[in-house]
């Protein structure tokens, strides 16, 4: 089961309490020496589901007082290839209808599994019309030298195939295909 983080502040010779986080944590840092501490926890796997978050928290003031919200939701599938090294993000928009945000670095097309009353098709997880954005964060080259981006759609993307569920305001990772997809600023 998941871990559930009371999280209190130290005021002084006092704590104050600074919000419920529930999640796995997996990274506790700060951007800035005399910063506020950030937290990212690994959320959503309990009861054998397919699908958990990485959501990262920071510290804001509601109504005078501090607690950590949430800033950030990345939804992933079980299994998911994830790179181990990162790259500078690299900011695309989809070139093509119906393009493909996979769970790993390949074109598996054979139908799968049925999932929740849904047929998968191979490792395909979610698909994006022309004109959706995302961020690429790392890549992997294929043995047939096709450039595979590790990215994170936009939280506002529409899709016209979603096995996410309960992905509300969040970005969805995945792999894509670099072949069609345009550099943006």
């Amino acid at each position: 089961m998941e871990i559930r983080n009371l999280i209190w502040l130290r005021k002084g010779d006092t704590a104050e309490y600074g919000g419920f986080i529930g999640g796995n944590p997996l990274k506790i840092f700060r951007n800035r020496k005399s910063g506020p501490f950030s937290i990212v926890v690994n959320e959503g796997w309990c009861c054998a589901r397919n699908l958990g978050s990485i959501r990262l928290y920071k510290l804001a003031e509601n109504h005078g007082r501090l607690e950590y919200k949430l800033e950030k939701r990345i939804m992933q599938f079980k299994g998911m290839t994830v790179p181990s090294t990162r790259m500078a993000s690299v900011f695309f928009k989809v070139k093509h209808d119906k393009y493909s945000l996979r769970s790993s670095p390949e074109i598996i097309d054979q139908p799968s599994e049925v999932f929740r009353g849904e047929m998968f098709i191979g490792n395909i997880i979610a698909e994006f019309p022309k004109g959706s954005r995302g961020e690429a964060i790392a890549e992997h080259r294929d043995k047939t030298g096709r450039v595979w981006w590790f990215v994170l759609m936009d939280k506002n993307a529409t899709t016209t195939i979603n096995h996410f569920y309960d992905d509300k305001d969040s970005y969805k990772m995945g792999w894509m295909s670099s072949r069609y997809l345009d550099i943006t600023k």
